[in-house]
């Protein structure tokens, strides 16, 4: 819905993948945002960015191929404004020895606990894929994750009355929901 009010729009990217999908989505809103038709501004956050990633011409672009224009006057432009808070931050980081002393060490935590999760992660799902390949060799090629159950099924039948089969898949069930839980 158009603004009335000529304040625009706040939009947010949660990390979408990919620039044009983003822009693409957004497009209507961004579109619709000036209550008198004219085409709408825009104003670039790229306070969260990461080093290398305050480039904002491939969003610039995308912004253009929509129909949000870049107005250039004396080297800036006016329409697509990037407040490039990184670059202001660094500045301050550089200025500051402590306060950048802490943002190096906060930084190297956070990539140590990147690494131990990505690392974690790859390692779960490394074995859920072998779980998952080892049972559908043993129990058949319909065997999937999604037909797991999602509580133990018959839990007052002893287990000695199963088929091998049936004993075979409710053991992987068990076992692969455990590692889904890990």
């Amino acid at each position: 819905m158009p603004s009335t009010d000529g304040f625009g729009r706040l939009v947010f990217n949660g990390n979408m993948g990919s620039i044009a999908t983003f822009v693409d989505r957004v497009k209507p809103w961004i579109l619709g945002a000036r209550a008198d038709g004219q085409p709408p501004r825009v104003l670039l956050v790229t306070a969260a960015w990461g080093q290398g990633e305050y480039d904002e011409a491939p969003l610039r672009a995308a912004l253009n191929a929509i129909g949000v224009r870049s107005e250039w006057r004396d080297g800036f432009d006016r329409n697509i404004v990037n407040l490039c808070a990184w670059h202001a931050h660094q500045a301050m980081l550089a200025e500051r020895a402590e306060v950048g002393a802490v943002a190096r060490e906060l930084g190297s935590v956070e990539e140590a606990t990147r690494r131990f999760y990505v690392e974690k992660t790859a390692f779960h799902a490394g074995r859920l894929r072998d779980a998952v390949k080892y049972a559908r060799e043993r129990i058949g090629p319909d065997f999937s994750l999604g037909g797991l159950p999602v509580h133990e099924k018959d839990a007052v039948r002893p287990e000695a009355t199963q088929a091998g089969l049936e004993l075979l898949g409710r053991v992987l069930a068990r076992e692969i929901g455990h590692e889904l839980s890990d």
